[in-house]
């Protein structure tokens, strides 16, 4: 008889003793919080406003954007990696250590500033950014198969919800901190080095608390000869598929805009560099308080009633970003509530979509099906980037007057992006979630407030499958706690 996903889980687990298990979930816990600070100090705002300090003009601010996405169809060798070895950890921790150092050279980059012309400056710059994507993406892949069957699906919300908040004070604190220290700092080209030096000690210790988390037990690798037959099994798979197709429009839609919100703060509205982290951070809160609801929540109604109702609000951000302009009621009311909104309901689409595929793909083959999540997500994001980045760069004098508002410049590609995240919604109503509960009857839960209080409860991480902790329900709790 074949097993159930959670005797599958139970018998993952039980290859590892209950105070390894409980050690993991720590360890998981600090190496993300030192890997965000990695990412946050090498991406986002800090990647844009050393990109245009060196002369970037949109169309490289979307290639910019689209290396990390297209970085992700190399998560296929990974997938390959992990199924020829039959052992995710070393190719996780080997790939990440490379993704870090070469941001080394990043470093190093400003002290050819007066061999090479800026073209070649900003085309070594892309390399090293390709590179170091490259063997993130390898990583990556590597490191969800390996988590994944550390947490159990019933309660992976929770434990990522806690995880993600913590990772939220780590991006929060250092996006403030950073961008304070560029303005003050008075040269932002060697200010935002001196923050790459800091990314990559980050990384490092991130690393060291990677190496200490135990492997678990998992299925069976794939043999070389067969592994390329499994590459189509999440096509073959019809719910999977139907997944598949909202991430990529969705992604797609998304991606076309998401690159330009940092350009057009820093460039159209002259924002300081201050400012910019504020509206960020004030993003990154509340997107950490989302991730303690939301994760609560989707344990309780399912992952597909969030990812519908927060997807919603989502799609109407771009629209709100068209009423923005250099007023005081826009910088100082209009794009706050913009990042407040931002942040909550995208913390549980982001928490819920990777709960989903958790969810959706099976124990023998979960590399493979990652993996061809992230190549649909990342060739579809890629490929929106750099059409955002021609349509940018073709618009940048140019408007639409539209009666009632004249859009302008990088607004055009906010208007895009709004009209295609309202075509992709209905994808996701495709996708069949077996555990989750109908959209409608999720909504009369949110409604309940006795029912809202009950998820904010908190139930004992793993309690299920760790036979041996059965027999001691304060062990658990001790353990856990």
């Amino acid at each position: 008889m074949e097993r159930t996903p959670i005797e599958k889980d139970q018998e993952i687990a039980n290859s590892l003793k209950p105070e390894e298990i409980k050690e993991s979930l720590s360890l998981s816990i600090r190496d993300g919080f030192f890997a965000s600070i990695f990412a946050t100090l090498t991406g986002g705002v800090f990647l844009t406003g050393f990109a245009l300090a060196i002369g970037a003009n949109a169309l490289h601010i979307g290639i910019i954007a689209a290396i990390p996405l297209v970085g992700n169809m190399f998560q296929f060798i990974g997938a390959y990696l992990v199924n020829k070895k039959g052992k995710r950890k070393p190719v996780s921790i080997k790939s990440a250590t490379l993704a870090r150092a070469i941001w080394i050279l990043m470093v190093l980059l400003p002290f050819t500033f007066k061999w090479l012309p800026p073209g070649q400056i900003i085309t070594g710059f892309l390399i090293i950014l390709a590179i170091g994507h490259l063997f993130g993406a390898i990583s990556g892949v590597a490191w969800l198969s390996w988590i994944s069957d550390l947490v159990p699906e019933t309660h992976r919300g929770r434990f990522f919800g806690k995880r993600n908040m913590i990772i939220g004070v780590a991006v929060l604190s250092i996006t403030m901190l950073g961008g304070k220290f560029i303005d003050v700092f008075g040269d932002p080209i060697w200010a935002f080095q001196i923050l790459f030096v800091a990314a990559i000690i980050a990384g490092a210790i991130s690393i060291t608390y990677l190496q200490r988390i135990p492997e678990p037990a998992s299925p069976p690798p794939v043999q070389k000869e067969n592994y390329f037959r499994t590459i189509f099994l999440p096509v073959k798979d019809h719910n999977f598929r139907m997944l598949l197709l909202f991430a990529m429009m969705w992604s797609f839609s998304v991606n076309f805009a998401a690159p330009f919100f940092i350009v057009y703060k820093i460039k159209e509205l002259h924002l300081s560099y201050t400012f910019v982290a504020f509206l960020i951070s004030l993003n990154s809160f509340f997107d950490l308080l989302g991730m303690r609801f939301w994760g609560r929540f989707s344990d309780k109604v399912g992952n597909r009633p969030v990812m519908i109702l927060c997807s919603f609000f989502a799609t109407f951000l771009p629209f709100g970003w068209l009423w923005t302009s250099a007023d005081s009621f826009s910088i100082y009311l209009l794009l706050p509530m913009l990042q407040i909104i931002g942040g909550f309901f995208w913390a549980g689409m982001n928490l819920a979509s990777v709960n989903m595929l958790f969810g959706l793909a099976p124990s023998e083959n979960k590399a493979v099906y990652f993996s061809a999540y992230a190549s649909v997500n990342g060739i579809s994001a890629a490929v929106a980037s750099l059409g955002g980045g021609i349509l940018g760069l073709a618009m940048a004098h140019r408007g639409l007057d539209l009666i009632v508002i004249q859009i302008v410049g990088l607004k055009i590609i906010f208007l895009v992006s709004w009209v295609l995240r309202c075509l992709s919604i209905p994808l996701l109503w495709r996708v069949h979630e077996p555990k989750g509960l109908p959209f409608p009857q999720a909504i009369r839960v949110l409604r309940s407030v006795r029912s809202i209080n009950s998820t904010q409860g908190f139930n004992p991480l793993l309690h299920y499958f760790i036979q041996t902790i059965r027999k001691s329900k304060s062990y658990v709790e001790s353990q856990i706690k």
